[in-house]
């Protein structure tokens, strides 16, 4: 391979001028003889971009471990508010449940009470003796929870 670059070379040379000859050969001298140099240095430069881009990497998985950490902390406290929300939650159904159990019991005992005034206006004692007394069990039955 020596002689042939050399001889394309001088060949280049001869066409282009006699001074331009010795110019070829010194290169071909510096590739003939460098070709060890430059295989070294094409792996240093070789390791040098593998050594920037494990850097590289390294910080985006230094970053990326950072995201993660957030991330994790964010799930963690989505959880921690949904846990809330869900605990108030059941206690409103709670409440709404005993609000709803209270306007049941009012409107029987509402009911009891126009039907004793609706007895009364009608002068029948004896429903409204029956009437006044269901209201009563009602209202002892109501008020045994309560105790």
């Amino acid at each position: 391979m020596e002689g042939l670059f050399c001889k394309m070379s001088a060949r280049e040379g001869s066409e282009i001028g006699i001074a331009k000859q010795s110019t070829p050969l010194v290169q071909c001298k510096r590739h003939c003889g460098g070709v060890r140099k430059q295989r070294r240095h094409s792996n240093r430069k070789l390791k040098r971009k593998l050594k920037a881009a494990i850097e590289r990497l390294r910080a985006e998985m230094v970053e990326i471990g950072e995201e993660q950490r957030c991330i994790k902390e964010g799930q963690s406290q989505v959880r921690k508010k949904y846990e809330e929300i869900e605990a108030e939650r059941d206690q409103l159904k709670r409440e709404a449940d005993v609000i709803a159990k209270q306007s049941a019991s009012i409107q029987v005992r509402l009911n009891l009470m126009f039907a004793i005034s609706k007895a009364r206006t009608q002068n029948d004692s004896v429903v409204v003796a029956q009437l006044t007394q269901s209201l009563r069990d009602l209202l002892v039955k109501q008020n045994e929870p309560m105790q």
